[in-house]
């Protein structure tokens, strides 16, 4: 897909940017004349121009030559885009069907693991027929990209239809599950497990003349597969130790966390939570921070179900508790007792309600997952705005919203789970100085890092960037925050927020690969005249530390009288820092680990992370306003 230096291609180049609203016709019209003018490709031009990044250059080229991208499909219409790749709509010329053509981003070839991630994708799923599955049916590599065509349908995830029209009843929350399971049914006969079920994942499409669902049921279809793990290659030598914890963590089952090695009954925990968005209209541990959802999660099975609606029957209650149960071997033995408890609790409903949603008998074949039967499977038109992994842009901002609540809350309850799960070496606050008794949050909270992209933040030394699967900020090196601003009462004008509070994520170290020393640190009191934080804790290998900064030869000792915390490099860290009056004051894992005076010198308002031998990854970076009587 070379360009044509010719002023048609270029000029058509533009045309597609403006249409897909990549550029402005304004900035189109500017820039025009230049690539005319310039002896680069077109597409180079406009990307040393920093009007489209790499990854929308590439896709109007691809629309500009529709017929040259992969042999067999003509590629009509861009879908959607994510992490991985870019979605569009084509025609499989051959057959002349449309189809959904997922690519991997020419931008990304580089990456093996995603070209890994993309292999197993396709292997996955070409396994997998059953009507409640998105189906695939072509898989390849042409001119260095990687291609999936995909069944095309028509319709929204789940997650859509909850936010347009808020949560279901009772009796079509249970049909949809049911059908859920039984796609998840037969993905388990095949080994497959999909480690990513949520609402955004479950797409509802009318179903074919014929189906067995009762009127105004929608049929359910699962999408993307992109996470799930053949189980018949977990092992430590061919897992991809940083997927421990893809997924999103409302939904993901809390041995997620600890480990990737998971079965079918990570998938039922997955669809339990599910369950309860689409009886309440929110996922559980709904508002909480990471952390915090962490130790709900780990703590008691009743957290996961406290919210459901009062009008559910006892038999639903059971049946989320069993599916939520913290306690794999709590969750039911099989999918088979799973449907046959859906099935239960749909006759519940029927005794109250006298609704008839569904016949067990007459539609056991159709819904349980029976793969040795035939079933009729549609590929009808679909509009932009969804597909096989549909509303890709949706999805990712719905399924980072829990991470993105602003809240003015500490995160005292990640001591729970660190408590449950780890033994910590945790020593007593050191006599001075002594905190502010009258410091109390006043409630406005600062996200400095909001899991999608690095804005407002600088680059000091090394690499940087975002991982949008997980919301963490991943990198080697230095990079800086300023401290958010606020109005002084008396003159209205804008200063760094003096006394705050920091709450911060520091994610499990990386498994050692090399000799080279991999560590995490969190830098503060930053002095004004030479750009050098006063203090520094350190997370390094096993061991959690608070450096000082001796500025006269800028070396950094050991604070003497506080004492390193002992915990694993596999674990997360939630760290507290509060600037106050007296001096600074932190908190590891909600207890407290040290109190040191802040010094004499002019601050800059400003926070630095930094990164050694990484890659190593933050998250949950929010800042809290503190108010001092």
């Amino acid at each position: 897909m070379n360009d044509i230096p010719s002023t048609t291609a270029t000029s058509q180049f533009f045309s597609v940017a403006v249409e897909l609203g990549f550029i402005s016709s304004e900035k189109s019209s500017e820039l025009l004349p230049e690539a005319l003018k310039s002896t680069q490709e077109t597409s180079e031009f406009v990307l040393n121009s920093g009007a489209l990044n790499a990854t929308q250059v590439d896709v109007v080229k691809t629309l500009c030559a529709p017929d040259e991208v992969i042999p067999g499909y003509r590629i009509e219409a861009l879908l959607g885009q994510g992490g991985m790749g870019v979605v569009y709509r084509a025609e499989q010329l051959n057959l002349h069907r449309q189809v959904a053509i997922k690519t991997i981003l020419v931008s990304r070839m580089g990456d093996q693991n995603a070209l890994h991630r993309f292999e197993r994708e396709a292997q996955t799923i070409g396994q997998l027929r059953h009507p409640n599955i998105i189906a695939a049916f072509d898989f390849g590599r042409h001119a260095g990209r990687f291609y999936l065509a995909l069944e095309l349908v028509d319709g929204e995830d789940l997650s859509v239809r909850i936010k347009k029209n808020g949560p279901f009843d009772e009796a079509t929350s249970l049909g949809l599950m049911r059908q859920a399971a039984a796609g998840l049914s037969h993905a388990a006969t095949n080994h497959v497990v999909h480690r990513d079920i949520k609402p955004a994942n479950l797409i509802l499409v009318e179903p074919p003349e014929g189906y067995p669902l009762p009127p105004g049921m929608p049929m359910v279809k699962i999408a993307d597969f992109g996470l799930a793990l053949l189980q018949s290659e977990v092992d430590d030598s061919t897992r991809l130790t940083q997927e421990t914890t893809l997924g999103s963590p409302h939904y993901m089952a809390p041995e997620q966390f600890e480990s990737s090695d998971v079965d079918f009954r990570a998938d039922m925990y997955s669809l339990g939570a599910t369950l309860v968005e689409t009886l309440t209209g929110k996922p559980p541990f709904h508002g909480m921070k990471l952390s915090q959802l962490i130790a709900a999660k780990f703590a008691k099975d009743e957290n996961a179900f406290k919210n459901l609606p009062g009008s559910c029957t006892p038999a639903t209650i059971d049946l989320v508790k069993r599916l939520m149960s913290v306690k794999p071997e709590k969750r039911p033995e099989s999918y088979e007792e799973l449907i046959q408890k859906i099935d239960r609790a749909i006759a519940g409903v029927q005794d109250i309600t006298g609704t008839i949603l569904l016949d067990p008998v007459q539609n056991s074949g159709a819904i349980s997952g029976d793969s040795t039967k035939e079933f009729p499977l549609t590929s009808p038109f679909v509009p932009e705005s969804s597909t096989e992994v549909g509303l890709e842009k949706h999805r990712t901002r719905f399924s980072l919203r829990y991470l993105l609540i602003a809240g003015a809350v500490a995160m005292i309850s990640a001591a729970l789970y660190f408590a449950i799960n780890r033994s910590t070496n945790v020593h007593s606050l050191p006599v001075s100085p002594v905190r502010s008794p009258d410091a109390h949050v006043i409630g406005q909270s600062h996200q400095l890092f909001n899991g999608v992209d690095t804005n407002g933040w600088t680059i000091g030394q090394g690499s940087w960037r975002w991982v949008w699967e997980e919301a963490v900020l991943e990198g080697m090196g230095v990079i800086r925050r300023p401290i958010p601003r606020s109005f002084e009462s008396t003159s209205n004008k804008p200063q760094a927020i003096l006394w705050y509070q920091l709450d911060l994520i520091f994610h499990p170290l990386p498994a050692i690969q090399t000799n080279e020393e991999i560590a995490q640190e969190l830098h503060f009191g930053i002095k004004r005249e030479n750009q050098l934080s006063e203090f520094i804790l350190r997370r390094n290998g096993t061991e959690v530390a608070l450096l000082r900064r001796n500025f006269e030869n800028n070396t950094t000792e050991q604070v003497s009288d506080v004492q390193p915390l002992s915990i694993s490099r596999e674990d997360l860290i939630a760290i507290t820092l509060d600037r106050l009056p007296s001096g600074w004051f932190l908190k590891v894992n909600g207890e407290p680990f040290a109190a040191v005076s802040r010094g004499q010198s002019n601050e800059l308002p400003e926070v630095q992370l930094q990164a050694i031998g990484g890659p190593v990854y933050f998250s949950d970076a929010m800042l809290t306003e503190l108010s001092v009587e």
